[in-house]
């Protein structure tokens, strides 16, 4: 198995997934109480738990360096501690026990009632399940059976854009003191028999639910776009997809300390905003000075 740019070899020993890096580390990327707190919890807790990313079936690649890949959701969370490996999906893998979270990034082609019995047998192992969905794809009917919910038709976030900064959160323990913005590039909402819901948009519809399933936590989210390259570091996507592979995880004891933002240091523009001043600053100030220097020519010409 490749687990990231630098071509880190896995393999499997005595059915466990084993890192062939002697020693273990932590990359604190960035000098917060929060960051470095959970730095520290993360090399006491030593535990030997994997996160496996699903690949075929016209899957998102989590090596792929390009804006629509999500190498840049790899890269994060080898630093801060979260051990993760590639799998092509097949229900006749037998899955080392270490493994506790299956990742999969938007699958475009049908899972099969095989391969879906076999992630649900996962779950009721006690593996962890995050189904990251996107708009514009064929339903996974058989998913979508299994887990009884119901994906629907692409969403407004707020009004009527579909692209926007979201924060309503209900009360979760993946939002707890998550005092900041995601922001999401269009999502199909959901209907669902006893899931709680993570993210809604301003009409208090889901698109991002989760569930306890036994020993093990499901989180199906509508959107795939916001832990992609081109929008991972937007608002706080970065931390909130961190935020649900802990709790995938049952990492509970991560701390999360509210940031305090000062709210006038703060600018969050949605795209109809953005449009416009992009063509005041582009378009309408440049034109502005042409013409007062056409004038100003005019005015010595005339002389």
């Amino acid at each position: 198995h490749r687990v990231d740019r630098r071509q880190r070899q896995m393999c499997i020993r005595d059915s466990h997934y084993k890192d062939t890096d002697i020693g273990k580390k932590i990359h604190v990327t960035e000098l917060s109480e929060t960051s470095i707190v959970n730095a520290i919890l993360s090399l006491l807790r030593n535990k030997d738990q994997w996160l496996v990313v699903g690949e075929g079936f016209g899957m998102s690649n989590i090596a792929d360096d390009s804006g629509e890949g999500l190498s840049g959701l790899l890269i994060h969370l080898k630093k801060i501690g979260i051990q993760v490996a590639r799998m092509p999906l097949n229900k006749d893998v037998v899955l080392p026990e270490n493994v506790k979270a299956i990742l999969l990034p938007s699958p475009t082609e049908n899972l099969g009632i095989e391969l879906v019995e076999w992630l649900n047998n996962q779950t009721e192992n006690g593996i962890g399940l995050w189904w990251l969905n996107d708009v514009d794809l064929d339903a996974q009917t058989n998913m979508e059976l299994a887990f009884d919910v119901m994906n629907l038709e692409k969403i407004p976030m707020q009004g009527e854009n579909f692209t926007d900064y979201v924060s309503n959160f209900p009360q979760h323990a993946i939002t707890k003191n998550f005092n900041q913005p995601i922001y999401i590039a269009e999502a199909t909402g959901m209907i669902s028999d006893g899931f709680v819901p993570l993210f809604l948009n301003d009409d208090n519809t889901a698109f991002a639910l989760t569930k306890q399933l036994g020993n093990s936590r499901l989180v199906i989210t509508g959107d795939t776009d916001f832990v992609r390259n081109q929008y991972l570091n937007m608002a706080a996507n970065k931390s909130m997809a961190v935020r649900i592979v802990d709790w995938i995880l049952y990492n509970d004891e991560r701390v999360n300390i509210p940031l305090k933002v000062n709210q006038n240091t703060q600018i969050l523009l949605s795209q109809n905003q953005l449009l416009f001043l992009s063509l005041l600053f582009l378009v309408m100030l440049p034109l502005l000075f042409v013409i007062i220097a056409f004038f100003q020519w005019r005015k010595h010409s005339g002389r």
